[in-house]
Order: structure tokens, then sequence, then C-alpha cells
């Protein structure tokens, strides 16, 4: 699989009943291939840019480039792991990861407004987006944010 510099990290589940694993894979530097086992299910999740975690061994910019062990990043009972692993299901799947380990990895739901809005019109425009109408549109959704929040 091809790997290009987008800001992301993921956990890449390797589901093998005989012989599990999980990392976590830091965004990278370069353009890059992973090579996955053939024949084997995997189950990833990916961290936006600037989505806050918590009780990671490691802060982000430690993981960038480099491939660790989740266990290394993060206490997870082996039980959750073999149901995570052994589950056949995606969408039970993806529950059980809310669920058991997600809630302990992000500090919210989701990510702050600005920061998804901003992305998702970067993603949506495939990248040519100009800098700076993103910023104005931005500035001017923080201040009516900021002017809603306000108590009277």
């Amino acid at each position: 699989m091809s790997v290009i510099p987008d800001g992301c990290i993921d956990i890449l589940f390797y589901c093998d009943p005989e012989r599990p694993s999980a990392d976590v894979y830091g965004t990278v530097l370069k353009y890059k291939t992973i090579n996955f086992q053939a024949n084997c299910e995997y189950f990833g999740v990916r961290f936006m840019p600037k989505q806050e975690t918590q009780h990671f061994k490691y802060s982000m910019k430690e993981v960038i480039d480099r491939q660790i062990p989740l266990a290394d990043m993060l206490k997870i009972e082996p039980t959750i792991m073999e149901r995570l692993i052994t589950e056949r299901d995606f969408h039970r799947r993806i529950k059980l990861f809310k669920e058991e380990i997600g809630i302990n990895i992000f500090t919210c739901n989701g990510l702050p407004a600005i920061i998804e809005y901003s992305l998702n019109k970067i993603y949506s425009s495939k990248g040519n987006v100009n800098m700076n109408q993103l910023a104005a549109e931005t500035d001017t959704l923080q201040d009516t944010c900021e002017s809603n929040s306000m108590p009277m």
C-alpha cells in the first residue's frame, strides 16, 4: 500500500488469530510503501491532523515516520484486543474499538469545528485551496462561534 504525507496517524490491526498485532504508523515525511501480508485481514483507525489524544506514551511528534507497536503506546487489556481481532462483523469491530479503545485515546468525540471545517474544505477540493480565502473563512467561523457562545 502506498502512503503519502497527509499529517494523519494510523493504527493498523493485523487480524490474524494466530499472530494478532497492532501498530501505530506515524505520518510519513515522504511517499512510502507499506507491505501487507497476503490473505490477511486488517482493520485500521485514522487520527486526523491535530486530533487531540490522551494516554499515549509518545507524543504525536515522536511517532513521525515511525512504526510503533500499539502496546508500546497504550495499555490495552488482552481480552479487548482479542475481541477486536476475532470480531468478524466490520460495524461491530468499529463499535468495539470506539467503546473499548477509542474512548481511552481521544480526548473528545471530534475535531474542533474550525479544524474539521478546514480539513473538509481541503479534502473536498483535493488540496486546491486558496489559503488566504480559507483563513478568512475560518476567522469568520471563529468570530461567529465566539459571539454565539458569549454570555448575555
